[in-house]
């Protein structure tokens, strides 16, 4: 009689050997997929099999989903039988591919679709021989790799060869300490990945704002090649300048002691003084002209110690008459005090016949300077600048606005310099 424990051990043993074939039915044999219908077959035409073997498994974008059911020879090579995952769409333009998984050759089939979108593989789809791609065989890699070596010279190899070993022969613990600090460097820079993203964003924001100011640094750049072009030129006068001037270093030392109190506010004054001319060259210029005919001719008064007054009536050219309608007739018995009519002027152009007369016609001041709003529209030759002015008490000196004019880095020294603002450089921090 069968005692109740060995009942019981026969009963587990016959349950366990059901699991397993049911197991083994399921997922080897195919009983399940012939019952649920899970998968659908898809037909891959190949002229050869590539190393692809029954069993292997199908990839899509890298994703198991299916695997090689049989493989059946057919006129123009190889038919693989697909057993593909019933709820995977794969678009029906998709190229099979029979990869390699490793390095011993284990080989697989890859689905690599050209869209995302339908129509998609069916039961019983075919994809053709042209869709299809085979990896290199050994025999080619073989071939191939001998044509390459007997194309090589075999002395001009072994000369490579030999140097190569002369360059890294003992180099071993030094190419090795290479990598590990390339390693350690890799390592630096991964853990310092976003302070170097933020300082490559934020050198493109440097890098642009240099880019809007290339102009500006070309003009400072052809200055400076002046400037340099100028110091190398007077090199020798420098040179002796700077033999002489040890002699009177002390005499200059003992000067600028003795003015230091005041030097500042000296060359504070010329600077503002140096702004004010420059910017009425024309006028100084015309001035330097006229001056002299003007000193000669009034000796000519009083020559011999008497006083000799000339008279000379000449209508050629003719008087300016255009301009001045607008000033109304006065008449002798007329005493009452009447505003001048300060917009009145001569209207002639330049090119006139007539005696073209009036303070508009005078050199002007040059720049780019503002002008007055409350002066008269009339403009002559000159580049009308507007009124300066200088209170001495201050030391200050306001525009035609009303402001007052700074030399600074705002573009004070552009606009009432002009050219000669880069002298600025030099002479303004004396001034302060």
């Amino acid at each position: 009689m069968i005692r109740r424990t060995v009942k019981i051990q026969l009963v587990a043993f016959l349950a366990i050997t059901l699991l397993g074939l049911s197991y083994v039915s399921a997922n080897y044999v195919g009983l399940t997929d012939a019952l649920t219908n899970r998968h659908y077959t898809v037909n891959v035409d190949l002229t050869d099999t590539g190393g692809l073997f029954e069993n292997a498994e199908v990839t899509y974008r890298g994703v198991t989903v299916g695997e090689v059911d049989t493989l059946r020879l057919t006129r123009g090579g190889v038919r693989a039988v697909l057993l593909l995952e019933r709820d995977t769409l794969v678009p029906d333009d998709a190229i099979a591919v029979v990869a390699e998984r490793s390095a011993v050759g284990e080989q697989y089939l890859d689905l690599q679709p050209k869209r995302r979108t339908g129509p998609y593989l069916s039961d019983d789809s075919v994809i053709p021989a042209d869709r299809t791609r085979l990896p290199i065989s050994s025999t080619q890699l073989l071939v191939n790799l001998d044509e390459l070596v007997n194309s090589l010279d075999k002395d001009d190899l072994v000369t490579v060869i030999s140097e190569l070993d002369a360059a890294f022969s003992g180099t071993g613990p030094a190419l090795q300490a290479l990598i590990d600090n390339g390693n350690a460097v890799l390592d630096t820079a991964t853990e310092n990945l976003e302070p170097t993203t933020r300082l490559l964003e934020d050198g493109r924001v440097v890098l642009d704002t240099q880019l809007d100011s290339a102009d500006s640094i070309r003009e400072f750049s052809k200055h400076l090649r002046s400037l340099s072009e100028q110091i190398d030129s007077s090199d020798p006068d420098l040179r002796r300048l700077l033999d002489n001037g040890q002699l009177s270093a002390p005499e200059l030392t003992s000067l600028l002691r003795t003015v230091d109190p005041t030097i500042g506010t000296l060359l504070g004054n010329l600077v503002t003084a140096g702004g004010i001319a420059s910017v009425r060259l024309p006028g100084l210029r015309q001035i330097l002209v006229m001056y002299p005919d003007v000193v000669a001719g009034g000796y000519t008064v009083t020559a011999d110690g008497t006083s000799h007054v000339g008279l000379v009536i000449d209508l050629t050219p003719v008087p300016c008459t255009e301009g001045y309608g607008s000033t109304p007739k006065r008449y002798p018995q007329e005493t009452a005090d009447t505003k001048a009519n300060d917009k009145a002027a001569c209207d002639e152009p330049e090119s006139s016949k007539t005696a073209v007369r009036g303070a508009q016609n005078a050199p002007g001041p040059t720049g780019e300077a503002p002008t007055d709003p409350g002066a008269s529209g009339r403009s002559g030759g000159g580049t009308s600048a507007g009124m300066y002015r200088y209170d001495a008490s201050t030391g200050q000196v306001t525009g035609p606005d009303g402001g007052p004019v700074r030399m600074g880095s705002s573009g004070g020294q552009q606009r009432v310099f002009g050219d000669d603002s880069w002298q600025m450089l030099l002479l303004g921090p004396l001034g302060k």
